[in-house]
């Protein structure tokens, strides 16, 4: 290798051309042919069947961004990531080879030699040499036997016995094996009975000969059978990196033709025998090497080799489909009349797959194609019918992350001019950037009207490719029945024409569809489906992602156990598979599950394999993608401080890779990690961040979420004003883009703000107006959950008629909607409105109507829910013995899951029904239990909730110094947290404790304390209740006057909120004032106002006990 790099720029052509030909001998090993890949039906490439997800999201979903394969993320568990080929458009293909075997030397890059790419191999072309093309490889005469010699040894030390390897190739498909490593390896088949050689990409092969014709003196011989005798097939190896060797030399240096035409039909057959997609980053990989060979050597070889493809028809269509495309991805390497050729013939043979294809290619590679064809059309003045075309596949290069406006655009303006034959396409490409755009509504109706346009003069089992898509919208749009009605027409198709791997793939989409929609069963019986099909054709990297899908889908379905076993086997599946990205992936998988288990150390412990194994890959932004996931877990295990580090690596990577987007995603996620932590000020900075990086880069969608982030950031806060003035920020900008779905769920934001507020009119308007859009949009759904979240308003408001109303009718879509998990959810809803009523029974009965109805789907969290409800509701009902039972179900089942922080939360639950039935030792040690629990899991913030509840056990038990001590200890822990509306319920607390005891100025000065905060705060509500409380210590205290002034407070306060319940609580308040200041015909007037509200307001209970009083 080096003799023939040094004799490249001397004088003789010939002494040079035999030493380059020496060094590829290694490719006569390497000897697959397209007729016989194509005609084994079960490897038979099908360049259709790729997707495993369905949108364009960077991240996988964890109920945010970052999501997983199930977020809906187009997520693809089975392909290499994208910059695993450490290639760019700048410095394509420079040399790397270390392999000591087969040429007996080490190179690993051009600074290696001393010389820059254009000098790589002594010349580039004519112009750099300074010689003619007769001159160019020529070296000295005298010089000659020496080096002729050396050739000798060069040429022993590079290649095999080749009659060893001269076997006939078994039909299959090209594989590769450990793609992500410098050892990449090509694997194919070879007859053990035939000497069958390289075959040109025209020729076919039936058994030993070139004929076009099979054996029919045996009707049932296979291809691969001679007379009937069929043949033993092996498999072989050879090093891919030798392979682009080749091709990088032929694209930098003009070799023999031979030579030159050798490498070439070897990487055409590589290229569309290989088992992979325009996404694989080797395909990649070669399809640049043939454009740059082309643009290289200006002899049309390239476009030529894979024209004799598409016009082969032995091939099969996924072949010669894929050849086209090739051959249009090479032409746009150039500006030119070639390139309106390619593009006007492509356009005038146009049909669904076709299409879908055309799609594929410009999703991975459009990048590198858009600006000749931008130029072409620019200057052309041809043929209308041309510059259509050329308009068209322009755009068509636009279906890319970030470019649709601009396809949106060019497809526009071909609107215009009538095409009978490219309409039909005109709309798809349309839907697919709408669908792209999240704007669902526009992207099913270009759908209808290309199925009404195509319909006519398509054979049907064409539109297989059309039904997939137009299903994946329909899920995106949560119309899962059409969804799966889409999938079943896809899935006839496949059976109908007899491709298996299709029909894997139709299953997995109802799987999918299933999964979203709820229905796990359902999901997990078509995954299961989808596998046995792969297992059947033997691919095994499509069985690794249907266990993938199954265990994800165990996942949704808070079947741990279950996810963990079938994530496992995919696991397994890619660790055999050797590819290394795949295994990456799969250890985050496991990870996400343990993390929703509330496993949180084995959840970082794979999530740590996967960024080390990344890391291994140099795979940086995969890489910085663990950090995030790692920094997510940290927060949900309330792990602040090495969340806080973990993100800070992720923003370093992402900043080192200049990832604009991703920059503003970490800043983002800062801001949650600050915001959970209570630290708002911190998590506000980091949001406007983030907010203002997204408006520089223009992206307005974003910009419209960081204000609704901001505005939650306040409402979590307290800080209701800035909150709602967020809040209308994001609703305008989504106005302007008129994105409908999106000002319906920043209504329902406002709404949910104003709820927080005590705003329930306001609240109920919002949710109104959110409901109403919804509406418009066919989102029965959202509709569904806005009936819901009015239902809240009107509960938390005391009008619980209305309540109930909105309840029953959120009841009655999610009825129709078969939408199984969602009406346990409501006959939930039910329950608490009934229960907050006071109406007991009737809560009780919808509360097991829940739990029934959620031990039938077996989502065993919910069950445990259920239970916990029904445990508080025959608490605050005073049956203390049915809640313990209650609550001691939701403890077993939340031991079963091992789910730590539930656990503690049950011992919480137990405290509390032992401390309302006075039984406070055994409260006390249930309190004890969750809070030395909570401290394990280093949750401060719930370790100061036990603090409080331990607090008000011992004021209630009259144990008022250990009552003092555990509310100091709270205190201390809020004051850390900076959470100010926890730390003025630690002062009222305070004030509560020094006011049973007897010490009623400590009282005042703590209430006082706690009113002040809240009035900061400007959270209204509580400013009232700290009015009564200081009312009745007051009143308690013989201070009669001050009493009144402190309740009349109360009483405006509320009647300015029309809370009807408070007001009726007022009354009650100022008439127990008169009463003990013995005013008795007041204190009867209050009491009366008072019953009469409360029987207005239908709460028998509170009549009961105005009647006492």
């Amino acid at each position: 290798m080096l003799l023939a790099l040094g004799y490249l720029g001397s004088h003789s052509g010939k002494l040079t051309n035999r030493l380059v030909k020496e060094l590829f001998l290694n490719l006569e090993e390497y000897q697959p042919t397209l007729p016989e890949i194509i005609n084994n039906p079960t490897t038979g490439l099908n360049i259709k069947a790729k997707y495993w997800g369905d949108n364009l999201s960077r991240k996988p979903n964890l109920s945010h961004l970052k999501a997983s394969p199930s977020d809906g993320n187009r997520l693809l568990p089975n392909i290499i990531d994208k910059q695993q080929s450490g290639i760019n458009n700048s410095q394509q293909f420079g040399i790397g080879i270390n392999n000591s075997q087969q040429f007996g030397i080490g190179i690993n890059n051009s600074q290696q030699f001393g010389v820059s790419n254009s000098q790589q191999f002594g010349v580039s072309n004519s112009q750099q040499s300074g010689v003619s093309n007769s001159q160019q490889f020529g070296v000295n005469n005298s010089e000659q036997d020496a080096r002729t010699t050396a050739a000798g040894t060069l040429r022993d030390r590079t290649t095999t016995n080749l009659q060893q390897l001269g076997l006939p190739l078994k039909a299959g498909g090209i594989k590769i094996k450990n793609p992500s490593s410098e050892e990449a390896t090509l694997i194919w088949s070879k007859s053990q009975d035939s000497p069958t050689a390289s075959l040109p990409v025209g020729a076919k092969h039936w058994g030993n000969n070139l004929s076009a014709q099979p054996n029919i003196s045996n009707p049932n011989a296979s291809p691969s059978d001679e007379g009937g005798f069929k043949t033993t097939p092996i498999e072989l190896e050879f090093s891919l990196r030798e392979l682009q060797f080749a091709a990088e030399v032929v694209a930098q240096v003009e070799v023999n033709q031979s030579i030159r035409k050798k490498v070439i039909e070897k990487l055409v057959v590589t290229v569309l025998g290989l088992d992979t997609d325009f996404e694989d980053d080797v395909t990649k990989q070669l399809l640049r090497l043939l454009r740059q060979i082309e643009q290289f050597n200006s002899k049309g070889e390239v476009i030529n080799q894979l024209q004799q493809a598409v016009d082969n028809l032995a091939l099969s269509d996924e072949v010669r489909v894929k050849a086209r495309l090739a051959i249009f991805y090479i032409a746009c390497g150039e500006v030119g009349t070639r390139l309106v050729n390619q593009v006007t013939a492509i356009v005038s043979q146009l049909e669904p797959t076709l299409f879908g294809e055309i799609k594929d290619l410009v999703a991975e590679l459009g990048e590198e194609m858009t600006s000749a064809l931008e130029a072409t059309r620019q200057h052309y003045c041809g043929e209308s019918e041309s510059q259509k075309a050329l308009i068209f596949l322009t755009a068509m290069s636009y279906l890319r992350t970030d470019k649709y406006d601009q396809a949106i655009v060019l497809l526009e303006e071909i609107t215009e001019q009538p095409d009978d034959n490219l309409s039909p396409y005109i709309d798809w490409a349309l839907a697919s950037c709408y669908q792209a755009k999240d704007k669902l509504e526009q992207a099913v109706e270009y759908y209808q009207q290309c199925f009404e346009k195509l319909e006519p003069y398509i054979e049907p089992t064409a539109l297989l490719l059309f039904w997939r898509n137009r299903g994946v919208c329909h899920r995106l749009h949560s119309k899962y029945e059409k969804a799966i009605g889409c999938f079943q027409r896809m899935l006839e198709i496949t059976r109908e024409i007899c491709k298996p791997k299709n029909e894997a793939l139709a299953l997995y989409h109802i799987g999918r569809s299933y999964q979203e929609w709820g229905k796990y069963k359902e999901a997990i019986a078509h995954h299961q489906q989808s596998l046995q099909l792969y297992e059947q054709l033997d691919l095994q990297q499509n069985v690794a992602n249907q266990w993938y899908w199954m265990g994800e889908s165990y996942r949704v379905w808070s079947k741990y156990e279950q996810a963990l076993d079938h994530q496992q086997q995919c696991l397994a599946i890619r660790q055999k598979l050797e590819k290394q990205s795949s295994v990456a992936l799969a250890y985050y998988q496991v990870g996400r599950i343990y993390q929703d288990w509330g496993q949180y150390e084995d959840a970082i412990a794979y999530y740590q394999q996967s960024r080390q194994l990344y890391e291994q890959l140099e795979l940086q932004k995969s890489v910085a993608y663990r950090w995030y996931n790692l920094a997510d877990c940290y927060r949900e295990w309330g792990k602040y401080e090495q969340a806080i580090e973990c993100e800070l690596q992720e923003l370093s990577i992402s900043q080192q890779l200049d990832d604009q987007p991703d920059i503003a995603d970490a800043y983002y996620q800062l801001g949650r990690i600050y915001q959970d932590w209570g630290k708002y000020e911190q998590a506000i900075a980091y949001y406007q961040q983030s907010r203002e990086l997204y408006e520089l880069l223009e992206k307005r969608q974003n910009v419209a979420t960081r204000w609704y982030n901001l505005a939650d950031c306040y409402r979590a806060w307290g800080k209701y004003e800035q909150a709602v003035e967020h809040q209308q920020q994001c609703l305008t900008i989504r106005q302007q883009l008129e994105d409908q779905s999106s000002i319906a769920s920043a209504h329902f934001q406002l709404g949910y703000i104003n709820q927080d507020w005590g705003k329930y009119e306001q609240a109920i308007a919002q949710f109104q107006q959110s409901r109403q859009l919804y509406e418009q949009l066919e989102r029965k759904k959202n509709v569904a959950n806005q009936w819901y979240w009015l239902a809240v308003c009107y509960r938390k408001l005391g009008k619980y008629e209305q309540a109930v109303e909105c309840e029953l009718k959120d009841l009655a879509i999610r009825q129709q909607l078969d939408d199984q998990p969602n009406i346990a959810d409501a006959y939930y809803q039910l329950g608490r409105i009934y229960q907050d009523w006071g109406k007991y029974e009737q809560a009780i009965a919808y509360h097991q109507q829940s739990l029934q109805l959620y031990e039938q789907l077996d989502p065993q969290e919910n069950v445990a829910w259920q239970w916990t409800w029904l445990g508080v509701c025959y608490r605050e009902w005073g049956e203390y013995e049915q809640a313990l039972k209650c609550e001691f179900k939701y403890l077993e089942i939340f031991q079963q899951l091992d789910k730590q922080p539930n656990i503690a939360d049950a011992y919480y639950g137990l405290g509390r029904i032992y401390q309302e039935w006075g039984k406070y030792e055994e409260a006390i040690a249930y309190y004890q239990q969750s809070r030395q629990l909570y401290e394990q899991l280093e949750k401060q913030k719930d370790v100061a909730w036990q603090c409080y509840w331990l607090a008000d056990c011992y004021r209630e038990w009259g144990k008022y110094e250990q009552a003092l001590k555990c509310q100091q200890q709270c205190l201390t822990i809020q004051q850390k947290l900076e959470d100010l509306s926890d730390v003025a319920l630690a002062y009222y607390q305070l004030g509560r404790i020094y006011q049973e005891w007897g010490k009623y100025e400590d009282a005042i000065t703590h209430y006082q304390q706690s009113h002040q905060l809240y009035k900061q705060l400007d959270l209204k509500q509580d400013v009232a209740c700290q009015w009564t409380w200081l009312g009745v210590c007051y009143r308690e205290w013989g201070k009669y006057e001050q009493a009144l002034k402190c309740e009349l407070k109360y009483l405006e306060i509320f009647q300015q909120l029309d809370d009807q319940q408070n007001i009726a609580d007022a009354y009650y308040g100022l008439g127990r004032i008169y009463q003990e200041w013995g005013k008795y015909e007041e204190a009867i007037a209050y009491h009366q106002q008072s019953r009469q509200l409360y029987e207005q307001l239908d709460l028998q209970q509170e009549v009961a006990n105005q009647w006492s009083w």
